[in-house]
């Protein structure tokens, strides 16, 4: 047993780690290209804080685990919201740009409510899953098309139409097409060494995933609780740490577009990436705990945050109350549940 919570342990830490080492070459690459730190937050921070989710949940899938899977992403999604913006919230007021609350939160919301839709049926098929994949290329495109320096007051509006009009692919063409645009900004040496670096982070997310999820099904099986339960609270606590610190840093440093944006995109990737990409190894069997309680309360929570943000695109210490108390509330009544 002791030995069990050893490697459950060493798996978060491994994931953290890996984690930590995959965002810093990530975000330089993106800097040096001239991405906006708004884009940063949104696009790659969002991506390699959300890697412990998504290779837990590819591990968890190809164990057909589906309460790991949802428990996983659920909980990570609420405590991205509810914990880690109520932290920031608190501690530091966290402002940022209109576009976050005008165009990413509700893509988040929208992101959430397609998921819940999904999983009325019981599960969550290969072909739902590319639809969530279309979606998140079409995000990352659709933000990538932005350069930094440039205003960018985009609306949800126009991100649907951006996708339901596959634009998305007319901007990939066009970017083959202009292979003349690309000049070498970063030096081999550079690039070698970035590459070595986020492949060695790769193998440590891959280890700790693994570690993370034999644990978990070990515990479920040993104590007689609920995977889906596990997943809902300590691996989404654990897979969520990354985000917590990213975001934490970047509060402090006055780069509220990062902090937020993390939180935000990583809910977007979590749905959209992780969720896709699992449910495209094995079909995602989803229980009644996801639709009729812990699946409600990712909406709820996501409208809440959308709502708080109301004024001056800022969170301060009222709305962080507010979103820790949410947490501790749903905490508390998944023991009441159980």
């Amino acid at each position: 047993m002791i030995q069990n919570i050893l490697l459950f342990i060493l798996g978060i830490i491994l994931l953290i780690k890996g984690s930590d080492i995959f965002i810093k070459q990530t975000s330089k690459f993106a800097r040096k290209i001239g991405v906006s730190d708004l884009i940063i937050g949104l696009t790659l921070v969002a991506i390699g804080t959300s890697i412990p989710e998504l290779i837990t949940s590819i591990i968890a899938s190809t164990k057909n685990q589906s309460e790991i899977i949802l428990g996983n992403i659920i909980g990570s999604n609420i405590a991205n919201l509810g914990l880690i913006g109520g932290i920031i919230a608190i501690f530091m007021v966290t402002k940022t740009k209109q576009e976050i609350k005008t165009r990413d939160v509700l893509i988040m919301i929208f992101a959430s409510m397609i998921f819940y839709l999904f999983m009325l049926d019981r599960v969550i098929t290969s072909i739902e899953g590319g639809v969530f994949l279309l979606l998140y290329l079409a995000y990352i495109i659709f933000l990538l098309e932005v350069k930094r320096g440039e205003k960018d007051k985009r609306t949800f509006q126009q991100f649907l139409a951006f996708f339901l009009k596959f634009k998305y692919v007319h901007s990939v063409i066009k970017k083959i097409k202009n292979k003349k645009e690309s000049k070498k900004i970063i030096s081999k040496k550079e690039i070698t060494l970035n590459l070595l670096l986020i492949i060695l982070s790769g193998i440590v997310i891959y280890i700790g995933a693994r570690l993370l999820v034999e644990q978990t099904i070990y515990f479920g099986d040993y104590l007689g609780i609920s995977k889906n339960i596990l997943g809902l609270t300590i691996i989404a606590l654990g897979t969520s740490l990354p985000e917590l610190g990213i975001s934490i840093s970047a509060a402090k440093n006055n780069l509220g577009n990062i902090a937020l944006g993390n939180i935000i995109g990583s809910n977007i990737s979590n749905i959209l990436l992780v969720i896709g990409t699992s449910s495209l190894i094995n079909n995602i069997m989803v229980d009644k705990l996801t639709i009729y309680y812990s699946g409600i309360f990712m909406l709820l929570i996501s409208l809440i945050f959308w709502f708080l943000m109301r004024t001056k695109y800022k969170l301060g210490k009222k709305e962080g109350i507010i979103l820790i108390f949410a947490y501790i509330l749903f905490l508390a009544s998944l023991v009441i549940i159980k």
